[in-house]
């Protein structure tokens, strides 16, 4: 039952018979290079740490990533040592998730920034036809005073009136004035509609500070009234700067009229003329029939 060193034996592996101090020697040698040798990386961990960094930066990967880093960690899982790379199929994990969620953040982003901008855009047309609402108002009871609205001519009359310089200028601005001067209205937050370099009044109405340039954001097309019968537009926005081209920014594609009967109405600009479209026709053009052959005088905010 005893072996001695020098004693031959096989084993599978071997050819021929070999002293049992050998092959103990040949034994003791495979179990210390089978233990010390380093297990080799899984390619899909590996691959998965790269596909999650790619779709950490760019998102298109991070799918792929997620898919290659769970079937890593499974295969590792089951090879019980020989495979390793576990630390690359988790950060390839990480990477991959973040990726997603990413992915979903900017999908919904996508959605909801349009639709902040249409309904930021709405509330400023709003904000345009009430204030417009308010402006039709001081009209009425401009005109009961002094017979029409402001112009030229009820600049002298209102200054007569008040024993103060008339008003001069041939903008909005300057016809707005009157209505102050006159004591029709006392702030300057009814003239307030969203334009390109139009800022919100800052309320301050004594001496040549009321409807400052830039406080005003409307049109006024200043030879018409109630008087002329036909309900015709007289106060329009909005307007590129310095320029009687509306801008269909402000309004999502819109301009807003108020019409001498009371009403308001959104009327679409054109984007490529920059006109505004009131049945079909040029708002603007004096051709149209809702002028009645009159020449529409515009005048434009400062």
């Amino acid at each position: 039952g005893t072996y001695q060193p020098s004693d031959l034996i096989w084993y599978q592996g071997v050819q021929g018979w070999i002293p049992v101090s050998n092959a103990l020697q040949n034994l003791s040698n495979t179990a210390s290079s089978s233990a010390g040798a380093p297990a080799a990386s899984s390619g899909l961990a590996l691959a998965s740490m790269i596909l999650g960094i790619s779709g950490f930066l760019c998102g298109i990967t991070a799918i792929p990533a997620v898919i290659c880093g769970h079937i890593a960690r499974g295969n590792i899982k089951r090879s019980e040592g020989r495979v390793g790379g576990n630390g690359f199929a988790v950060a390839g994990l990480i990477t991959g998730y973040l990726g997603i969620l990413l992915i979903a953040i900017a999908s919904l982003a996508s959605l909801s920034v349009p639709m902040i901008i249409r309904q930021q855009k709405k509330a400023e047309q709003a904000t345009a036809i009430s204030n417009m609402g308010s402006l039709y108002y001081a009209f009425v009871g401009f005109e009961e005073e002094y017979g029409s609205y402001p112009n030229a001519d009820t600049a002298v009359r209102v200054a007569n009136d008040f024993s103060v310089p008339a008003i001069t200028g041939n903008s909005s601005n300057a016809r707005f004035r009157q209505l102050f001067q006159a004591r029709v209205v006392d702030s300057e937050a009814i003239f307030y509609a969203k334009s390109a370099g139009i800022r919100k009044p800052d309320g301050v109405v004594d001496g040549d500070n009321v409807l400052a340039p830039g406080e005003c954001g409307f049109g006024y097309i200043e030879n018409v009234g109630s008087h002329s019968g036909a309900s015709r537009p007289f106060v329009i926005t909005p307007f590129k700067p310095g320029s009687d081209e509306f801008d269909p920014m402000p309004f999502g594609g819109k301009a807003v009229a108020l019409f001498t009967d009371g009403s308001v109405k959104a009327l679409p600009i054109d984007r490529i003329t920059g006109e505004v479209m009131l049945d079909g026709q040029n708002l603007l053009d004096p051709a149209h029939p809702v002028w009645g052959g009159i020449t529409p005088s515009l005048l434009l905010p400062e």
